[in-house]
């Protein structure tokens, strides 16, 4: 809040901290995850990059999702709800940050497709933690999304009749598959061994 209207977008860190007035920092993450409703797990992991102390910080799930990476400013960060995801308190320099987030994952699939997850220092201690942004320089250390989706099942073909045709007449012939994975993977045809012609 000591710039109300900077965004910090393209930074390197991501910075959560509740102190004075003017250092108040709130970060926000968006993931695309629409088609994931059947995830058997989902995992974000955070790296820190700056640990000022113990605190606890809280991960929510937050209801409104209109807001850009490029836009965002504290005067116009989103209003709205949050879920709790959980609250960890221990952090230390470049040791990754796993959350559970299987059930926020769930829930937005189904919902609007996008999930918000805002982490806030809620306790007014002004102990400042950075984490890495997907801008860091190292990949390894950047924001990830892990989840794990149902085995795959085969697509189900659907059977097709014989046909006959007379010589010189073009066949024209479509096949038609169906697939229960979410999402949906795409699937090819193609002849092993076509007829001479």
């Amino acid at each position: 809040d000591g710039s109300p209207t900077g965004n910090f977008g393209a930074a390197n860190n991501l910075t959560v901290k509740d102190g004075a007035s003017g250092l108040d920092r709130v970060t926000y993450l968006k993931f695309n995850v629409a088609g994931l409703s059947n995830v058997t797990s989902a995992k974000l992991t955070l790296t820190p990059m700056q640990v000022d102390g113990s605190v606890p910080l809280l991960y929510e799930q937050w209801s409104n999702d209109n807001w850009t990476e490029t836009g965002i400013t504290w005067n116009n960060q989103p209003p709205g709800t949050g879920t709790t995801i959980t609250n960890i308190s221990s952090y230390a320099l470049w040791t990754p940050v796993v959350l559970d987030v299987a059930g926020a994952v769930k829930s937005q699939a189904t919902n609007d497709g996008l999930l918000t997850i805002r982490i806030t220092e809620p306790g007014a201690n002004a102990v400042r933690i950075d984490f890495c942004s997907r801008e860091n320089s190292t990949g390894s250390y950047r924001p990830v999304l892990e989840y794990a989706n149902p085995a795959n099942t085969a697509p189900v073909l659907t059977s097709i009749a014989n046909q006959t045709i007379g010589a010189g007449t073009t066949f024209n012939l479509t096949n038609v598959a169906t697939d229960g994975d979410v999402p949906a993977q795409m699937l090819t045809f193609s002849l092993l061994a076509a007829p001479t012609n």
